[in-house]
């Protein structure tokens, strides 16, 4: 019996098995009116809109393969984050390809330690990715002598995290980790005994014979002897690393840091990992850190920050300059510059006012 399906039957039965792909790619084709082009250009123009979404479809289905899964990832550490840390930090989906990885997801999760600003993420295709954290900026180390405590400040003002000031000088002068390091112990048994034998020798003189002379003399050892235990010699380990404490190791960990030291703050200044810098005295001696060129800068030890109004810098050569509020900071720069290469023996330098400053010097 001949077959008397309608040509609409068999036009319905071929589109139940068309492939989806091209069932979309006619959909939207279908959907592009243009009434006022040729057929050729409305030809071109519906095959433009199948390469898009043959694009669209490819890309998503790229997105989700394992032709490109991420099966060889690097992770490295950072100058404050150790690779064994951004590691424990770091966590990607079983299913990440180098199409689909998430940059900020990354971000966020070593943002967990303070020192991380942002990554670096590198794809090698087909499956290397290659992760990098980069971290802060420091351009100071304030240290707070009353709880000998350093903590770093980035470039953005504000608190990054406390450093360690366990550094020490090797014999070439060189700053050098000095965590673990500590002075001989046989050392310090024989410095021990030594002294103890010197104070019976000294108790021994004193009650056989002393005079009024003696006595004097006997007084002032013990004051020097009070003195240097106020100021210790510096303590040097078995390898010759000279170890520093306090703010001369404050200073040295900020050198390691191309930073700049801070000291004397007042007592407003409370630091916490991520916030902003607080108080009139240290928003303005950052201010001074910005704003002095890096040949002046490179110059200056260290800031005194108790105040306003009592902000100062030191300068390598010993001068002491008194700056003020944080205003014409280039003017102050200036004038500073041009008394050091015109004046012989300047010693302080006031330039709160820079229109009326003012110097001290000795005559050489």
């Amino acid at each position: 019996m001949p077959d008397r399906r309608s040509a609409g039957s068999l036009s319905q039965g071929n589109t139940k098995r068309e492939n989806p792909v091209l069932g979309a790619i006619r959909s939207v084709a279908s959907s592009i009116h243009l009434p006022q082009l040729s057929s050729s250009a409305r030809l071109v123009a519906s095959a433009a809109a199948a390469v898009v979404v043959v694009l669209f479809v490819v890309g998503t289905i790229l997105f989700k393969s394992s032709l490109f899964a991420a099966t060889d990832i690097e992770i490295n550490g950072s100058e404050h984050i150790s690779k064994e840390t951004a590691q424990k930090l770091i966590d990607l989906p079983d299913d990440t390809t180098l199409l689909n990885v998430d940059s900020d997801a990354i971000v966020q999760n070593l943002k967990k330690s303070p020192w991380v600003k942002g990554v670096d993420v590198k794809r090698e295709f087909p499956h290397k990715l290659i992760i990098t954290p980069t971290e802060h900026k420091v351009v100071a180390v304030a240290y707070i002598s009353a709880d000998n405590v350093a903590w770093a400040i980035g470039d953005d003002d504000t608190w990054i995290a406390p450093v360690s000031l366990a550094v020490g000088l090797d014999a070439d002068g060189n700053v050098v980790d000095a965590t673990g390091l500590a002075a001989p112990a046989a050392d310090n048994q024989t410095d021990d005994s030594s002294s103890e034998d010197a104070s019976d020798d000294s108790q021994d003189v004193s009650s056989d014979s002393m005079d009024d002379s003696d006595s004097s003399d006997v007084s002032d050892a013990q004051a020097d002897a009070a003195d240097a235990k106020d100021d210790p010699e510096p303590v040097k380990t078995a390898d010759g690393v000279t170890l520093l404490s306090g703010e001369d190791a404050a200073r040295a960990v900020a050198q390691q840091l191309n930073a700049v030291l801070l000291t004397n703050m007042g007592t407003d200044v409370s630091p916490l990992s991520g916030s902003k810098v607080k108080g009139e005295g240290l928003a303005a001696a950052l201010k001074y850190i910005a704003g002095f060129s890096p040949d002046f800068l490179a110059q200056v030890k260290s800031f005194s920050v108790p105040s306003v109004q009592a902000l100062a810098c030191n300068l390598d050569n010993g001068v002491e300059v008194s700056l003020g509020d944080a205003d014409d900071i280039q003017k102050k720069e200036r004038i500073v510059t041009k008394l050091l290469e015109e004046q012989k023996g300047v010693t302080y330098i006031n330039v709160r006012t820079p229109d009326a400053y003012t110097y001290r010097s000795v005559d050489l």
